[in-house]
């Protein structure tokens, strides 16, 4: 009896992993293609140089860019432009299945653009040396598109905050500050365009336009502010926070983007969030520079992210502030230490960039900026739960029923809804990518399955277990389904899975 209860007890405490009992299947590739062209720029080739560097030497990395669906077509972000493709053959046009339809590069801060620019590229490409992950490889801003059946909407940010052009030498000497770079970290812009790849509007970035763009550059309320994040579209209109570069101020702005005059989309309303401790600003804090704070409809709420110890509820059909949730206190951030005297201190990375998610009467997010996992109630705004973050803990994923899923760097583990309290953990193999929720399944990306080649995990997340495993040929990156097809988006590479 003794001995059955010890046996118990190991395999109660024990982190489950992955069983050769667990069904395995092929996962065949309908089409591949390359997010690069045949006749690549210079700085296109010094972008995608990089980019598989950093794969060789890093393997413990989250790439910030995924893909978004306009009716027959996949929708994705580069290091140099957007691009549109088919996902089925159009016969009438002679194109095949992930043929590009259309690309737009109206942009001034993809990496590509300001490795090809003169003005920008040798302070970039320095910055870049040390801080790829950040500024392009993770950074789900720059990855990320709000879109619908008619209309995509993106920031044109360049990924690099203040605090890294205040950095210094090994030496001690001040890296320069070219005034081209100084202006794309002090601004950036929201673009509307349509299904043929048109650029019908842009909002702020009036300093930056460089000459190859023929909007206005009249000043306007957005000169000089950033936007936070891709817009939630609601209603045929478009919600979205954005924030003055000096003072820190953030507010939430209702976008009206069918009334358009002299290339800018009418603004409905503006109201103010907060204004933040200047070391938090988005222009100067890398974390937040990476983050896109996309608001969330909940109801007639409207949840918006900051990534700067707030996170707050709008009441759209009262017109006010339902709640603020504030979750650090002054005082509880400490700066990593930089290695040479002089050098502004960057700030700590926790959780990685992911967006917050409502389940029942309650929001669950982490921030890259503190250390909780967090449930709060979408009532009042009040705290129902928050738990430390884990070692190795990456994001949280969603949840089914009664259990949170959290990814971690091997794996996964489960958290009770109700409390945050553990559950269960999976070690599964090392992941490589974003999943995707589908119909209480988690699709997790894998680099490997328990050394035997990478693959996909399919988490049947309510049940706490692996449903089964679909090999790939390729490490499949970050996830996404449409029309019941999986697809994934790598570095220099999109791919749609066989149905």
């Amino acid at each position: 009896m003794a001995r059955l209860l010890i046996l118990g007890l190991l395999i109660a405490t024990h982190p489950a992993t992955a069983q050769d009992a667990v069904p395995r299947k092929p996962l065949d590739v309908e089409w591949q293609r390359s997010v690069f062209h045949a006749e690549e720029t210079p700085g296109e080739t010094e972008a995608k140089n990089l980019a598989q560097k950093h794969v060789r030497e890093q393997t413990k990395f989250l790439f910030g860019a995924a893909p978004v669906f306009q009716g027959n077509a996949v929708c994705i972000r580069t290091f140099a432009d957007v691009q549109v493709r088919n996902i089925r053959s159009l016969p009438e046009q002679k194109t095949k299945p992930g043929d590009l339809r259309w690309i737009v590069n109206y942009f001034d801060g993809p990496l590509a653009v300001l490795l090809d620019d003169p003005k920008t590229k040798s302070i970039v490409a320095s910055i870049a040396a040390t801080h790829f992950a950040r500024i392009a490889l993770e950074n789900q801003l720059l990855g990320s598109i709000s879109s619908d059946k008619d209309h995509s909407y993106i920031v044109d940010d360049a990924g690099i905050a203040a605090s890294l052009l205040a950095q210094v030498g090994p030496f001690g000497q001040p890296l320069p500050k070219p005034a081209r770079v100084k202006e794309l970290v002090e601004e950036n812009a929201l673009l509307g365009f349509i299904v043929d790849g048109r650029v019908v509007w842009s909002l702020g970035g009036e300093s930056i336009r460089s000459e190859k763009n023929i909007e206005s550059k009249k000043a306007t309320d957005f000169t000089g502010t950033h936007f936070l994040g891709t817009p939630l579209i609601r209603d045929k209109h478009l919600w979205v926070l954005n924030e003055r570069a000096g003072g820190g101020q953030c507010r939430l702005v209702q976008i009206n983007p069918n009334k358009i005059v002299d290339g800018k989309p009418e603004v409905v309303s503006t109201t103010g969030l907060d204004e933040f401790d200047p070391r938090r600003r988005f222009g100067f804090d890398l974390r937040r520079r990476m983050f896109n704070a996309q608001p969330i409809a909940a109801g007639d709420l409207i949840l918006c992210p900051t990534a700067a110890c707030v996170l707050a509820a709008w009441n759209a059909k009262q017109q006010q502030w339902a709640w603020k949730y504030k979750y650090l206190s002054e005082g509880e951030e400490k700066p990593v230490p930089q290695p040479f005297p002089g050098a502004v201190p960057l700030p700590h990375f926790h959780w990685k960039p992911s967006a917050p998610f409502v389940h029942g009467e309650h929001v669950i997010f982490a921030s890259t900026e503190e250390e909780h996992l967090h449930c709060v109630k979408l009532k009042d705004g009040t705290s129902a739960w928050k738990v430390k973050q884990q070692p190795n803990d990456w994001y949280p994923a969603g949840a089914v029923g009664k259990h949170v899923l959290v990814i971690h760097e091997t794996g996964c583990r489960f958290v009770k809804a109700e409390d945050g309290s553990d559950v269960k953990n999976l070690e599964l193999g090392a992941v490589s990518g974003r999943g995707v929720l589908v119909a209480g399944d988690f699709y997790l990306p894998l680099a490997e399955i328990s050394g035997k080649g990478p693959g996909i995990a399919v988490v049947d997340v309510a049940n706490l277990r692996v449903r089964s495993y679909l090999e790939t040929k390729d490490v499949p990156r970050n996830l996404a389904w449409h029309d019941g097809q999986l697809f994934s988006q790598g570095l220099t590479e999109i791919a749609a899975f066989k149905k």
